[in-house]
């Protein structure tokens, strides 16, 4: 499969559908171009979902159809492809932990996935989704984020789906009995990776989904919250962080946040590319309009545009960890 250019000088985007595996068990996709403002105009409005993921090792890989051809994805991706391929069965959980069976199948039909919608081997596409990822995220109907198929992590949240904890006292009975898989959640390599901020963040509504079990993030947070006092010592800084973070509850309250204060939280965050630690950054951050995605510039020069940003924020410590952040 090779994909067809995207139109530049638009907000264009790819899409993906989910389709019934071939005769011989392929997963199978369709791709088909669009744009954010013929979304907009839609009578559905925004229907599509966003996916959020860990990558993962580039080896081994997977094949899968797209538009009828071959192409390779990673183990993770081709492991959330296998969990939502039709006729699969998902096992959701509303706010109100009301189970739904047939709601979220429309979900798996629109889909915006980096790695599948984004040509990676166009910088030039590469530099226009990556400028515009933030409007893609926040525009969607919903993130989804794949937690993968760790037996512990599904544990979990097939235990915060069967138990709705109303009584703050309800999960203190629990949390030493679930702290084991608390810790794998709270550690997971999902909360590490850099760009799961700005995607978590940005948000409308975030669901998490590990195998077939799909529940809102609230949920779990409402758990992860009330057992803190019993087991803090044993949650990850990263899902600490960004759950802290995620109590400003508005975008404006968001936006707030300046590039060089978001990058003090998220500074050690990981990715494949190290300048994504900036780049993932700036749909969250006040001033980070300022910062054009360029990936043919080096770490040296972004963190020159990183310090055009900061104005009377600029002392040394702040420049140390920039060039820190970004390993120049």
């Amino acid at each position: 499969f090779v994909h067809e250019p995207l139109r530049l000088d638009i907000p264009s985007l790819r899409l993906v559908k989910i389709l019934p595996p071939s005769d011989d068990g392929t997963i199978r996709c369709a791709i088909r171009h669009t744009t954010l403002d013929a979304l907009s105009q839609d009578g559905a409005g925004f229907a599509y979902t966003c996916l959020s993921y860990v990558w993962g090792p580039s080896t081994p890989t997977r094949s899968i159809l797209i538009n009828g051809k071959s192409f390779k994805v990673r183990d993770n991706l081709w492991k959330f492809l296998r969990a939502n391929s039709p006729p699969a069965f998902q096992s959701f959980t509303d706010d109100d932990g009301k189970f739904h069976e047939l709601q979220v199948k429309s979900w798996f039909k629109s889909l915006w996935i980096d790695a599948l919608s984004i040509d990676q081997e166009s910088l030039l596409e590469r530099n226009h989704q990556v400028q515009q990822m933030g409007r893609i995220y926040s525009c969607a109907a919903r993130v989804l984020s794949w937690m993968g198929d760790s037996p512990e992590i599904v544990s979990l949240l097939t235990f915060v789906q069967r138990h709705p904890g109303s009584r703050t006292s309800y999960w203190s009975d629990y949390s030493r009995e679930q702290v084991p898989y608390l810790d794998d959640f709270c550690n997971n390599i999902y909360w590490k990776r850099a760009w799961v901020t700005q995607e978590v963040l940005l948000a409308r509504t975030l669901f998490l989904q590990a195998q077939v079990i799909i529940l809102p993030l609230k949920r779990v947070q409402k758990v992860i919250g009330r057992c803190i006092p019993y087991s803090g010592e044993y949650l990850g800084s990263e899902i600490r962080g960004l759950l802290s973070y995620l109590v400003l509850d508005t975008p404006s309250l968001r936006a707030s946040s300046s590039l060089i204060e978001n990058v003090e939280m998220f500074c050690d965050k990981e990715c494949a590319d190290i300048r994504d630690r900036i780049y993932s950054l700036i749909s969250v951050s006040g001033d980070g309009s300022k910062i054009a995605v360029d990936y043919r510039c080096g770490p040296a020069k972004l963190a020159q545009g990183v310090f055009h940003t900061m104005k009377e924020d600029f002392c040394l410590k702040r420049v140390a960890l920039v060039f820190k952040t970004l390993q120049v």
